[in-house]
């Protein structure tokens, strides 16, 4: 909902919308969880193969290996079972070579994959912390949870962007928008987002409640909401900047 607000600006830079961007990182996503169910099919048939095979080995026991593994390999069952490997390649475009991590169709413009992805080497902000590469330590990944590999791209690390799908998608959306503007056209907004979905969520869990929005007191102070339920009162302050690392490290002054 937050995003649909910038769907012209995306548009006219990217030729898509905040929900085709969404969708696509989502689905990056998962796809090495989709290989993985393909891998699995692939090993299936293997297995299959191998019974088959060690069939033969009883069958024609008396014969030499060189005559058993001709036999084999020109059995109605073993071509069967390609004909099978070839379906699922058609069916998939995957092939049990692939890695489990690749990404295979990419649907997002070059301008929005530079965006989102790191190649080998960038992230020396990972190495260069007091203890190289501490987990704690600052990292791009967040950011640029993609990484590309010559001209083929991974996903090595899926709940990377769905704990993170926030700050890629307005990473991507700011960038449009000039610095001196931002103020403006995307922190209020999402600032006043975040404060009427908040008072929203209230007043659906506690339908018989009173909600009031952006109270005045004093002379220049504001609360951004107060919701009084039967004997209590909710003080809402609504904070939409980012967490820093440092914050998220345990910073109390963050």
């Amino acid at each position: 909902e937050l995003y649909m607000k910038y769907d012209d600006l995306l548009f006219k830079s990217y030729r898509v919308n905040s929900t085709f961007i969404i969708d696509e990182l989502v689905r990056m996503a998962n796809e090495p969880l989709s290989n993985t169910d393909i891998y699995m099919e692939y090993i299936n048939i293997t297995k299959k193969s191998h019974e088959i095979f060690k069939k033969f080995c009883e069958v024609e026991e008396s014969k030499n290996t060189v005559d058993i593994l001709a036999k084999y390999q020109d059995s109605y069952e073993l071509k069967e079972l390609q004909k099978q490997i070839k379906g699922i390649y058609n069916r998939t475009g995957y092939s049990f070579n692939d890695s489990l991590f690749k990404i295979k169709n990419i649907n997002l413009s070059n301008v929005i994959m530079e965006q989102i992805t790191c190649t080998v080497g960038d992230n020396i902000i990972f190495e260069s912390g007091d203890i190289k590469y501490l987990p704690t330590n600052h990292s791009i990944i967040y950011d640029k949870p993609l990484l590309k590999i010559d001209d083929d791209y991974y996903c090595f690390n899926s709940p990377l962007i769905f704990y993170n799908l926030h700050m890629i998608m307005e990473n991507i959306t700011i960038r449009l928008i000039p610095e001196k503007k931002r103020t403006k056209i995307y922190n209020s907004k999402k600032g006043d987002y975040l404060e009427d979905k908040s008072l929203e969520y209230f007043q659906k869990l506690l339908p018989t409640s009173k909600v009031y929005k952006n109270l005045k007191y004093n002379q220049d102070d504001e609360v951004d909401g107060i919701v009084i339920y039967d004997n209590n009162i909710f003080i809402v302050e609504a904070k939409s900047n980012k967490f820093t690392l440092d914050a998220k490290k345990g910073s109390l002054s963050r």
